[in-house]
């Protein structure tokens, strides 16, 4: 597979209405690759991601799964099986859309963060965690929503994954 800089992976349901726009959306701010993974999915989704042009670009696989936390197992899923072809991996819902607010590009604003050495980015409740990863150590600075200039959560493909409220590098 070939590599990439930023990879977006998300857990699909039922959004036959809305996939095209949202996927629209996040390729034209500078999404490479679309890691959709249809949960349970009964409707036309599937059909109207593959109407789009550049669906070279999207790679789509399907879960049944009565898991409690499947989103979660799902995002590791796709870590494990797409994290290594990708600088940066982003995991947002498909009712979510990530931009930014002085930039359009998300490659840019992702290099400004990477020119400070941050490592892994995490947005969660409200919070912006910036991890830097000094060895195998991370160290963790978080700012407050109204100091960032986008909104969504992103970790890198460089092998930070949080579990159940633990940070682990691998």
């Amino acid at each position: 597979m070939k590599q990439c800089y930023l990879t977006l992976g998300a857990v699909v349901r039922n959004q036959e209405h809305y996939v095209k726009e949202w996927l629209a959306f996040h390729h034209l701010v500078g999404v490479e690759r679309f890691v959709i993974v249809l949960h349970k999915c009964t409707d036309k989704t599937e059909e109207r991601i593959r109407e789009l042009p550049f669906q070279d670009k999207i790679h789509i696989h399907r879960i049944v799964n009565d898991e409690q936390f499947v989103q979660l197992g799902t995002y590791l899923w796709i870590l494990e099986h797409y994290g290594r072809f990708t600088k940066w991996m982003m995991f947002i819902d498909s009712d979510e859309f990530f931009f930014g607010t002085r930039e359009d590009d998300l490659r840019v604003i992702l290099t400004d963060y990477e020119k400070h050495g941050v490592d892994s980015l995490l947005f969660f409740f409200g919070v912006l965690i910036l991890m830097f990863l000094h060895g195998r150590q991370p160290l963790i600075q978080i700012l407050p929503q109204h100091q960032l200039g986008f909104f969504a959560f992103i970790f890198s493909g460089n092998g930070v994954v949080i579990r159940r409220g633990q940070i682990q590098a691998f």
